[in-house]
């Protein structure tokens, strides 16, 4: 199939099209394949790539197989056909096709060509008393951005956040590279930096206000032992701060400045409720906005119009008398988290949701992109009609905690990559975890310090758990599949007696599973039966996590509070009322293993409504994805090091 395609590459802007398709790659990426392309189907060695690609410069040992797998990933290519990129092992690539290359504006004429024909067809069914609005129609929608190259801008940090543009090439932003995390401000061409607050801990986003210079923001203290955030201001002329609100015992954020001198901020209390808040800054009196708690507000500068993220929704909406207004969602996001977004105009966003972007307005999408990078887009910023993305990647490592050897903790298979999500197999020494080293998220198993892939495929595997020592189930992309590892290993597909999301996998019991799902946009709690594919609901509602505890007792974590499910109604279980748990528990051998945030790992009876602590953990070892207390060890998800690029998003004008 390979050979009869026709691959076009832009060498300048990194744009690969083929079959109507187009992608961006990465420098590194365009790197490697100009050299194997110049080779004319040549092999090309490992070291003389080395020598091109990285001169000088020590390397993971793997960094060029992870180029080769993504550059086949974006070829519709694979190692296991090898029809675009051939391996020769122990020595070298070659290219197996040829590339045509092509200016700039190539793809972008095939695009208005089939555009054309289609406006042609849609324009010949309308009546003549359409043709003026079909025409501006047309202009405005046919033709819309599209980002052409990702333009990387140097901050001497890999480690940072809150991204603020203050001209074209400076930007302020929160460093977190060092163990004194600061304030600065930096100058992208000349690489001049400023160090404007030292040793600060922020809370929530950094807002810029250009009339007076200066900045505001959420900021972490102490008030007698207890930790909360006040809104200061820094002045960037006279680089002075000075308190707005004080924090009262509560988390006070992500300022915004709007018209008559109002300030728009999130208040979070101890319990995780958010509340957005209006305060004025010359009464210094607070009004509460009526809100969803899980929510984001966005406001166009200085104007009473937001952008509001709730419930997984995207909405336009107008502040009216100290209440927002809304008009219908314009957008579902599939994803929980929070997503960045900017105000281009007055009527058009601009969104990211991992590697995609989305350009909206009050009627909906209006055009998305997907960018071809392997790190997501963490953060948007603006300056006059520039537009910049921190984007990132996160480094999650798996470590064990081993009771029986005076809480030694180690690492399972460090590496540079994405992994987590660690549990034991049955009745094995061996350990598996989920990590993104092959290009895409896949269970792997980790036996005698070396790494076995045991799953493959185009989708991300969101969780997994094992049912038996050669069984286990996994989420890829909402549907569920079981993975059995005989001597011919086999992947099936859990059929469902009913059209749902899966969310997440959190336990098996007597060939059920316990998982939390989407079902027409509302989150359920539901058992499946493996054998029937039917499924029954036990809980509507928000939840962080759920374990059965014993045969009819179901414990439910709740917006951090641990409750019992009872005949369809939440009972708070009062055993650890004055005690903060950490989300994730699990259900061993009649018992229920927890964290809680001062170190201590609790065993849970729930027979006998008792707890006694048995062990602890250390910062090195924080968030619990398997305990075996047999083994005395416990498994956890760590946050090695979040690496971070700015980027400017070089788009084609409309």
């Amino acid at each position: 199939m390979s050979k009869n395609r026709h691959y076009y590459i832009n060498w300048k802007t990194g744009e690969l099209t083929f079959d109507g398709q187009s992608k961006l790659l990465e420098p590194k990426l365009i790197a490697v394949l100009k050299l194997l392309n110049e080779a004319q189907g040549e092999l090309v060695t490992y070291d003389e790539i080395h020598q091109s690609v990285w001169p000088n410069i020590i390397v993971a040992p793997n960094a060029l197989q992870r180029i080769i797998a993504e550059l086949r990933r974006h070829f519709d290519d694979s190692a296991k056909s090898q029809s675009v990129i051939k391996t020769h092992p122990k020595r070298g690539y070659s290219l197996q096709v040829k590339l045509e290359t092509f200016v700039a504006n190539v793809s972008r004429k095939k695009q208005l060509t089939v555009r054309t024909v289609r406006q042609k067809y849609f324009m010949s069914i309308l009546v003549c008393i359409l043709l003026c609005a079909s025409a501006f129609w047309f202009k405005q929608h046919t033709n819309p951005p599209i980002i052409e190259q990702l333009k990387a801008l140097d901050t001497q940090s890999k480690q940072f956040s809150n991204v603020v543009a203050i001209s074209q090439d400076e930007f302020v932003f929160y460093d977190k590279q060092d163990n004194a995390p600061s304030i600065v401000m930096h100058n992208s061409t000349n690489n001049i930096r400023h160090t404007l607050l030292e040793n600060i801990t922020l809370y929530g986003r950094i807002h810029y206000h250009a009339s007076d210079n200066s900045l505001r923001f959420g900021e972490v203290v102490f008030q007698e032992q207890i930790k909360c955030a006040q809104i200061v201001k820094f002045s960037l002329v006279t680089r002075q701060k000075s308190i707005l609100i004080p924090c009262n015992n509560k988390f006070n954020h992500s300022p915004f400045l709007l018209e008559k001198n109002n300030l728009l901020f999130t208040q979070t209390d101890k319990n995780s409720q958010s509340h957005l808040m209006l305060f004025d800054v010359n009464t210094r009196q607070q009004t509460q906005i009526e809100l969803a708690n899980d929510f984001q507000v966005i406001p166009y500068h200085q104007s009473n119009q937001f952008a509001v993220e709730v419930d997984q929704k995207l909405y336009f909406a107008e502040l009216v008398d100290n209440n927002l207004e809304f008009s219908p969602a314009v957008y579902n996001f599939k994803s929980t988290s929070k997503h960045p977004m900017i105000w281009l105009d007055n009527n058009t966003l601009l969104v990211a949701d991992g590697k995609l972007v989305i350009w909206l307005n009050n009627q909906g999408v209006i055009h998305q992109q997907t960018l071809q990078t392997t790190m997501d887009i963490g953060e948007l910023a603006q300056f006059n009609d520039a537009v910049f993305a921190n984007i990132s990647r996160k480094n999650w490592q798996p470590r064990i905690l081993d009771k029986s050897d005076t809480n030694s903790t180690y690492d399972i298979a460090p590496s540079m990559f994405a992994d987590s999500s660690a549990q034991f197999r049955p009745e094995s020494q061996e350990i598996s975890l989920l990590s993104n080293r092959s290009g895409i998220s896949q269970i792997w198993l980790w036996h005698d310090k070396e790494l076995q892939q045991l799953t493959f495929g185009d989708k991300d595997i969101s969780s997994y758990l094992w049912q038996s020592p050669n069984n286990l189930v996994f989420n890829r992309n909402g549907r569920l599949f079981t993975l059995t590892l005989t001597t011919n290993k086999s992947v099936e597909e859990i059929p469902l007696a009913e059209s749902v999301v899966v969310v997440n996998i959190m336990q098996s019991v007597n060939n059920n599973l316990l998982l939390s799902i989407k079902n027409k946009e509302k989150d359920q709690l539901v058992w499946l039966n493996q054998t029937t594919g039917s499924i029954n609901k036990i809980y509507e509602g928000e939840l962080s996590w759920a374990q059965q505890a014993s045969k009819d007792k179901m414990l439910i974590n709740t917006n951090g509070q641990l409750q019992y499910l009872v005949s369809n109604q939440l009972v708070p279980l009062s055993t650890f009322k004055d005690i903060t748990l950490q989300w994730r528990y699990y259900a061993r051998d009649g018992f229920v293993y927890l964290q809680d945030k001062q170190k201590n790992i609790w065993r849970y009876n729930p027979n006998s409504d008792s707890k006694s602590i048995v062990g602890q953990y250390s910062s090195d070892i924080l968030f619990m994805t398997d305990y075996a207390d047999k083994r005395s060890q416990m498994l956890s998800d760590n946050l090695i090091a979040e690496h971070n690029e700015l980027v400017e998003l070089l788009m084609s004008k409309p």
